[in-house]
């Protein structure tokens, strides 16, 4: 029965009908997820179909400019940056361990590794390694993964023929240097998307900086003048979140929101904390009372009342006092704190207590849980950096300085692929447990399920610094007549003592 039959078996008198009107369900139409049902609680949740470098294209200005802003402003942000150059980079950096052999698959080649490492060690100085000549190869590494975390990207130019002895350096460029806007398609199936000159398998092919001057290398497209730099010089640092995208977004993305509200949530309520310091009362004159005089007048013509400890002072005639108790500071403040720092902490990968600095309701348990846990994403990140940065860097120092012929000794360029295998040394961390873990990796190494090579590199060191270190303690100690245990030798042309 249709609606409009209903109200005309009404007009027909149909009373029985009238008085048990038929109600039937309307059909719903089914949906597979609840996620994409559409009621109430999910009117105003909008989301995107865009591509990754559409909604780069409409948001990454405002993302990099508000992260850059909260990390000049904010504790927390600028203790973010921190904690990752801290846990990715450390004081010594990722370090070089050449890897060359004497043979494939022999023994390592110790005088050439040290001729390499001795040659990467001179260019990393400052005076060499940058086109600046500011800044060391630790410096660039810092700088890099700082500004990465900050600005969701970095640009490392390597400037081939520069004028050190190694005809090779570093020049370290904001995300700034492309533009957003510059988006078009080019001849030969070539196209530009946000700065970047892409063929038709997505691959960069070149990157279009922004110059002030018209060169030879130089383009005007509408908005400015524009550098295109083969995608050979190029180290686009970023991490991937979406297949076909360009450019980076901001690690502090998510946190952004939660870390700025905090920020003036703690401003306020700093402020009331010192006004309720600061302010006792008010006086407030009778209707009939004079003006009140204070004790006096300050330049400005504002009244002044002295207040000293331990006074009681008679109101003036027809004053009454009324005080002000504005309840600061908020005993809640620290729950607070801690919900948003959590959330934002979440968004950010790192645990609550390392960004808040909190240790006070932590135990060993949960310590040990959540530190383990991070380091890996820590050693996710370095892995990040060594492919990103260090293996480009280094392969293309490598070609430049056998063909300057910089090192120390004469290093045959034709063997360029020997002398290319490499190892990288992230930064390691000490023990949770010093003696349980130490136990646990001495019955690793006896059940043959870890090496000596990878303790020593989960704590940041090379298996060989360390065996040069015994060898040469062992060596000393014999020069003293110690042993390694601490104990003075037996002199064995020593009178044997008497019965």
């Amino acid at each position: 029965m249709g609606f409009l039959d209903f109200f005309s078996r009404k007009n027909n008198g149909d009373h029985e009908s009238t008085r048990h009107p038929r109600r039937t369900a309307r059909p719903r139409a089914a949906r597979s997820f609840l996620s994409g049902d559409t009621d109430n609680l999910f009117a105003n949740f909008g989301g995107s179909s865009l591509t990754a470098d559409g909604e780069l294209f409409a948001s990454l200005e405002k993302m990099r400019a508000r992260s850059r802003k909260l990390c000049n402003d904010s504790d927390f942000a600028r203790k973010y940056l921190e904690v990752v150059k801290a846990n990715v980079v450390g004081h010594s950096g990722i370090r070089l361990s050449p890897q060359s052999r004497r043979n494939p698959g022999g023994e390592l080649d110790a005088e050439d590794n040290r001729v390499l490492l001795d040659g990467w060690k001179r260019w990393g100085h400052s005076s060499n390694c940058t086109v600046t000549r500011s800044m060391g190869w630790l410096e660039v590494q810092s700088l890099f993964v700082e500004t990465v975390a900050r600005d969701g990207e970095c640009l490392v130019r390597i400037v081939s023929g520069f004028d050190n002895e190694f005809g090779i350096a570093l020049q370290v460029l904001e995300g700034d240097a492309l533009d957003v806007q510059l988006n078009r398609e080019l001849k030969g199936g070539n196209y530009i998307s946000l700065g970047v000159e892409k063929n038709s398998w997505g691959e960069p092919v070149a990157y279009y900086l922004r110059s002030k001057s018209r060169t030879a290398n130089s383009y005007e497209f509408t908005g400015g003048n524009y550098e295109r730099v083969p995608a050979s010089e190029i180290v686009h640092g970023f991490r991937v979140q979406r297949p076909g995208q360009t450019r980076g977004v901001p690690w502090l993305n998510t946190a952004i929101r939660s870390l700025k509200m905090l920020d003036g949530w703690l401003e306020a309520e700093l402020t009331g904390a010192r006004i309720a310091a600061s302010k006792m009362g008010f006086l407030e004159p009778e209707s009939t009372s004079d003006s009140y005089v204070g004790d006096d007048i300050d330049p400005d013509g504002t009244i002044i009342s002295e207040v000293e400890p331990g006074v009681i002072e008679q109101l003036p005639p027809g004053m009454k006092f009324k005080e002000f108790d504005p309840k600061y500071p908020n005993s809640k403040v620290g729950d607070f704190v801690k919900v948003t720092l959590r959330s934002a902490a979440a968004g950010l990968g790192i645990s609550y207590h390392s960004l808040a600095n909190d240790l006070e309701s932590v135990n060993y348990s949960s310590l040990r849980a959540g530190t383990l846990e991070e380091r890996e994403a820590w050693k996710s990140l370095q892995r990040w950096l060594r492919d990103t940065l260090c293996d480009r860097v280094y392969r293309e120092w490598l070609k430049q300085s056998l063909l300057r012929d910089a090192f120390a000794r004469p290093l045959p360029a034709s063997k360029f692929d020997k002398f290319a295998e490499v190892e990288w040394i992230p930064r390691g961390w000490t023990w949770v447990d010093p003696l349980k873990d130490q136990k646990a990796a001495e019955l690793g190494i006896s059940l043959g399920l870890t090496t000596r090579t990878e303790l020593a590199a989960s704590q940041g060191r090379d298996i060989k610094d360390i065996f040069e270190q015994l060898s040469g303690e062992n060596l000393l100690s014999e020069s003293f007549g110690i042993s390694v245990d601490g104990s003075q030798k037996a002199d064995d042309k020593s009178e044997e003592k008497p019965d």
